[in-house]
């Protein structure tokens, strides 16, 4: 059977690997509600990213007559 002194040390031991399990269960926790919180962020980044393409590819008159205007003189300036 252990001594008392060998007994207090085994609790002692115990006592700090369960509060060390705890404190890395706690780092997870935060490093976990972090990436989410992230990974919602980059998810609206995306949405607002997304909403600008299809805004820019929707058929727009000033837009196509631009292109028009920038093809003409890209033809014009080549011809010079």
């Amino acid at each position: 059977m252990g001594t008392d002194r060998e007994s207090t040390l085994n609790y002692e031991e115990n006592v700090r690997l369960q509060q060390k399990r705890l404190e890395q269960l706690e780092r997870y926790d935060r490093d976990l509600s972090q990436a989410y919180s992230r990974f919602l962020e980059l998810g609206n980044q995306k949405k607002a990213l997304l909403d600008q393409i299809i805004e820019l590819t929707q058929p727009n008159e000033s837009l196509r007559c631009m292109r028009i205007l920038i093809i003409f003189y890209i033809n014009h300036c080549n011809g010079l």
